[in-house]
This record gives C-alpha cells, sequence and structure tokens, in this order.
C-alpha cells in the first residue's frame, strides 16, 4: 500500500485515499506577497501517479486556506 506525501496545513504528511474514492485535502494557499487579490484561480486537474490525481479546483482569492479534492480511481488503497 502507498501513499501521497502532502503538505497540508497542519504539516507534512501522508494522505491515504481509498479505491474509487474521492477526499478533500485541507492545504494552505502560498502567494508571492502578503496583499490578498481580487482575482480566484483555477487549477487544472493534476495527475499525480496513474490513477491518483486532483479535481479542478477554484481558490479563492482571498484565502489563505483550502481543499484540494484527490482522487483514486485504481482498486488499491494509495
Amino acid at each position: 500500500m502507498g501513499s501521497i506525501n502532502w503538505q497540508t496545513k497542519t504539516g507534512r504528511q501522508n494522505v491515504f485515499i481509498p479505491p474509487k474514492k474521492l477526499i478533500n485535502v485541507p492545504v494552505q494557499v502560498i502567494r508571492s506577497d502578503l496583499r490578498p487579490t481580487a482575482r480566484d484561480a483555477a487549477l487544472e486537474p493534476k495527475i499525480f501517479r496513474p490513477g491518483i490525481m486532483t479535481a479542478r479546483t477554484l481558490l479563492d482569492g482571498n484565502s489563505f486556506e483550502s481543499a484540494l479534492q484527490m482522487i483514486n480511481v485504481k482498486n488499491l488503497t494509495v
């Protein structure tokens, strides 16, 4: 059984995703400056490894915390 090593708002930790499931992983939004922006950002889906990916995500331009949806399309927990 593998895992995704992910930097979350509580620190670096392993995230285990059950087979054929979608989970929300809390994350911190890191910006290049401290001023909030009025613009939201859309993140495209990204494949981390075969069968493990993020869903398309919309980030609030004024927030420093968010969640990414991670999807496991395999029949194994990773």
